[in-house]
């Protein structure tokens, strides 16, 4: 699993985390049984979720993943089963890696994770 956007520790263990408000805080846990206190979620079916304040959470962090592919660090927009998409804003880099344009400057590539030469987390603590 490739790690991308929010996350929070809660009685010591990581989960995804979204901000509803300034105080309160929304947690995604995608395990196959439900931690204590997490309910189904009626948008994913296969999640559970729990609110929680703000001071109930020891770590809230932002964790972007990079991708080396063919000689380039790319930011890793998206994570599946067996591939990641990477993306880019450099017209140069896209043109050689055969990206596909999205946007004006976001450029997109859907890779196997085979031929990711390696991944990089950077994370930064947040909220």
């Amino acid at each position: 699993m490739v790690r991308i956007g929010m996350y929070a520790t809660y009685n010591g263990k990581e989960y995804k985390a979204a901000k509803l408000n300034s105080e309160l805080y929304k947690l995604i846990d995608d395990g196959t049984e439900p931690s204590d206190g997490f309910a189904r979620s009626e948008f994913a079916p296969q999640a559970y979720v729990k609110t929680v304040q703000r001071n109930d959470l020891t770590g809230v962090y932002i964790v972007k993943t990079y991708a080396d592919f063919q000689g380039e660090r790319l930011e890793v927009a998206e994570d599946n089963d067996d591939t990641v998409t990477i993306a880019t804003s450099d017209a140069r880099v896209a043109q050689r890696l055969g990206m596909d344009k999205l946007d004006r400057y976001d450029y997109r590539l859907k890779v196997c994770k085979s031929e990711v030469m390696r991944f990089v987390e950077e994370i930064d603590q947040w909220g």
